[in-house]
């Protein structure tokens, strides 16, 4: 189920960011998160390596991949500087294609766009994250925006794990 909510940032006037709603998944290592965008070298690498990087800091196991529906054959330019600039080194790293076993092994699927109905269960669940602003427009802004809806994933299940009021209010258009 998906619910639209708002950050802090856009109570303050900025856009809403659509994100997930974590019931049912628990950031501890059992299965992982895929993040899925056209060409895996872009939206879906960036999210991965800071969902990573994130997941590490707070000392969990849990991990996050990146797939493409169709891959490049190497990440782009402005995405290695970018993440380098980060401290991120993606120098050496190959996108992947999406398959129907990675599909299967997720235990949260995030996709920047592409449609997954031909690698899904029924009842298969994907969170749509298509609004993200394009990494050849503005690495920067892209990066950011990622980067928050990956921050709001840990925020709202830090936020479950304490008992406490959620981070994040629902919409009320």
């Amino acid at each position: 189920m998906y619910r639209y909510m708002q950050s802090e940032a856009s109570r303050a006037g900025a856009e809403w960011y659509r994100v997930i709603e974590m019931e049912g998944i628990t950031m501890d290592g059992n299965g992982y998160v895929l993040f899925v965008c056209v060409h895996g070298s872009a939206k879906s690498l960036i999210a991965m390596q800071y969902f990573n990087r994130f997941s590490a800091e707070r000392g969990l196991a849990s991990r996050a991949f990146s797939a493409g529906i169709e891959p490049d054959d190497t990440v782009p330019t402005e995405v290695v500087e970018g993440l380098h600039a980060d401290g991120i080194d993606v120098i050496n790293y190959r996108p992947q294609r999406v398959t129907a076993t990675l599909v299967a092994g997720a235990e949260h699927i995030v996709s920047f766009g592409p449609g997954l109905d031909e690698f899904l269960a029924p009842g298969g669940r994907v969170a749509q994250w298509e609004d993200m602003p394009l990494v050849s427009d503005d690495y920067a802004i892209a990066r950011d925006a990622i980067v928050a809806r990956v921050r709001l994933m840990f925020q709202r299940e830090e936020s479950a794990a304490r008992g406490s009021a959620d981070v994040l209010q629902p919409r009320t258009s």
